[in-house]
């Protein structure tokens, strides 16, 4: 009897949406949580979606929000459902851990309590070191295989959960798999972004919709690793395979896309007593070829920046001037004002004048604090863009670094396809820490209240793939060639390489102006063409240096076909405020021209 009533008890706590079900049902509404997959500390953003139906015959006003466990920040999504109406929504913010893990509900204003059901993001795994390698794994790929793949021969290893931390010659590994059908995949780049790598068998990648595809082809472009088990796969026109592509012991192909990398890597055989345990798959790879793969970490390289302020930087307060008001302070306060009175014969009024002249000098200082000193709005930022004119695709990475002597309401915006990532100057890692700000995500991604705070560096990594409209335009004339510049800023300098491989050099050429290039009488020979991940990779944290004062790496860049140009400001990823800061700004793009401009 007793088992009874409780299997009776739970089905009834069951049936009111308790925190098991992914459940809340109010007042008409219901909100459900959708399949995805575990969430990352260490690097990228996190993801959590929810549908909401509304089968009230009224539109409803519904806001799904994260805060800290101190309730000191904020991540929050408010849309309008209208009766009989369905609608996803999607919650993102860069990776932390200190997101309490219920997901809050508004409705109408007025918060739903958990008695009504209770909403989670996903997120099982601990607390994450630097050297952790994420890894996304194909949901056809059993568990079992992945762990003799990331485990060399001899060693052990102690669970077999999704979730669980393995070590290798190579380091910490966490594999994930998704835990709905692959046709729920996320179609934002950014979902991807907390991975080192996302690994599809060929067979899987080539069902997945158009839309899913392309999210995780621009993971690749701003740096992330995919890798297939297969022989091939269709590769976007800007994806191109490396020379001695092939590596012989591990088996594989290797492509690069911008910024990241596509491994291809053939399928193992069978071991034996494999066909008895599973036999409906033989999909993985070796462990060389694994090793291969997560030996590219361009991830580590970009997470690290070296910008920062001076206090010279930070400060308006001439000491000069501050010196010359303390100077003349004292002489009013002093012999004038002594010697005034003593000629008025009236020295009882030293009692008043000392007050007014004190008032005076504070009153002075207050006013010149306001004028110059909460002024102060210092921007430093180095960008390196990837510009397709053939796609019409800009890949953007930066570094930004801001300083305010006051604080902004109104924050940054940017896309909802720009990764922003707070750094934590010290550690070098990202993070949202508990008095940062909030994030709403109404439209696109707005930094809001205390993300520009008074007198607090914020140093961001910028990334982002965004369609645009910006090229050159290029008319080849005998020993020179003309360039149009509609990149929309001043160009400063520019290299650029003919499909008949012969070098161009120009500079000074303003926004929608043309200029003139000459033709380089001895071009640098490129016995080895570079790429722009093994300059990052190269260089550790500090690549964007070195590409910056390294002509012949600029050089070694250019692909027959493309340019570097060296701009005066970047087209992309500004902010309003910028028109009244201080910039200090480095820009490089290397872009690839249409087939008319690369004649």
């Amino acid at each position: 009897m007793k088992k009874i009533l409780f299997l009776l008890f739970i089905c009834l706590f069951a049936a009111e949406g308790s925190v098991f079900s992914g459940i809340i049902r109010y007042d008409g509404l219901v909100l459900t949580d959708i399949p995805d997959f575990e969430s990352s500390d260490i690097y990228g953003y996190n993801f959590a979606r929810v549908n909401v139906a509304n089968n009230s015959k009224e539109a409803r006003k519904v806001k799904l929000f994260f805060t800290s466990y101190e309730k000191t920040w904020e991540v929050s999504k408010t849309v309008t459902v209208l009766p009989g109406d369905i609608q996803e929504v999607v919650l993102y913010f860069p990776g932390t851990n200190q997101t309490n893990r219920a997901i809050s509900v508004e409705v109408d204003d007025k918060e739903v309590e958990y008695k009504h059901g209770r909403l989670d993001l996903r997120r099982s795994r601990g607390y994450s070191y630097n050297n952790n390698k994420y890894v996304l794994l194909d949901s056809a790929v059993p568990i079992k295989y992945m762990e003799d793949v990331a485990t060399p021969k001899g060693s052990k290893h102690s669970s077999s959960s999704p979730s669980s931390r393995r070590r290798g010659t190579f380091g910490d590994i966490d594999i994930t798999q998704f835990t709905g059908s692959n046709y729920q995949l996320y179609k934002n780049w950014l979902a991807y972004s907390q991975f080192q790598s996302v690994i599809f068998t060929q067979n899987t990648f080539e069902k997945l919709g158009a839309e899913v595809k392309n999210a995780i082809f621009d993971y690749v472009r701003t740096g992330g690793v995919l890798t297939i088990i297969g022989n091939d796969i269709k590769l976007p026109d800007d994806f191109y395979y490396l020379p001695k592509e092939r590596d012989e012991k591990a088996g594989l192909k290797v492509a690069e896309g911008v910024f990241g990398r596509v491994f291809i890597a053939e399928e193992r055989k069978q071991l034996q007593g494999d066909a008895e345990d599973n036999p409906a798959t033989n999909d993985s790879i070796t462990y060389e070829a694994y090793s291969k793969i997560m030996e590219f970490n361009i991830v580590k390289n970009l997470t690290n920046s070296s910008l920062t302020f001076t206090p010279e930087e930070t400060l308006a307060f001439d000491t000069i001037e501050l010196a010359g008001l303390s100077i003349l302070f004292a002489i009013f306060l002093g012999p004038v004002n002594i010697l005034w009175l003593k000629r008025k014969k009236r020295m009882i009024l030293i009692f008043l004048t000392v007050p007014v002249i004190s008032f005076f000098l504070c009153f002075s200082l207050a006013s010149y604090y306001y004028i110059f000193e909460s002024s102060v709005l210092n921007i430093k930022r180095n960008t390196l863009i990837y510009l397709n004119e053939k796609n019409n695709k800009a890949v953007t990475l930066a570094d930004y670094c801001v300083f305010s002597a006051a604080s902004n309401s109104e924050g940054m915006r940017f896309s909802d396809s720009t990764s922003v990532l707070p750094m934590d100057t010290n550690r070098r890692r990202n993070g949202i820490h508990n008095n940062i700000g909030s994030i709403i995500l109404d439209s696109g991604q707005h930094f809001a209240n205390g993300w520009i705070r008074a007198r607090t560096l914020r140093n961001l990594k910028l990334s982002s793939v965004e369609s645009v409209r910006e090229r050159i335009q290029v008319t080849y004339e005998n020993n020179s060639c003309k360039v149009m510049n509609g990149l929309g800023e001043d160009i400063e300098e520019i290299y650029l390489l003919s499909k008949a491989n012969e070098l161009f050099r120009g500079n000074s050429i303003p926004a929608g102006k043309t200029g003139v290039l000459t033709k380089d009488k001895s071009p640098t020979k490129r016995s080895r063409q570079m790429t722009l991940s093994e300059i990052i990779i190269k260089n550790d944290w500090n690549w964007f240096q070195t590409f910056v004062h390294e002509e012949k790496n600029r050089n070694l860049l250019i692909r027959p076909g493309q340019y570097v140009a060296v701009l005066s400001s970047s087209p992309f990823l500004k902010q309003k405020f910028e028109k009244r800061a201080r910039m200090t700004e480095n820009v490089y793009l290397i872009g690839t021209m249409n087939e008319e401009g690369a004649l």
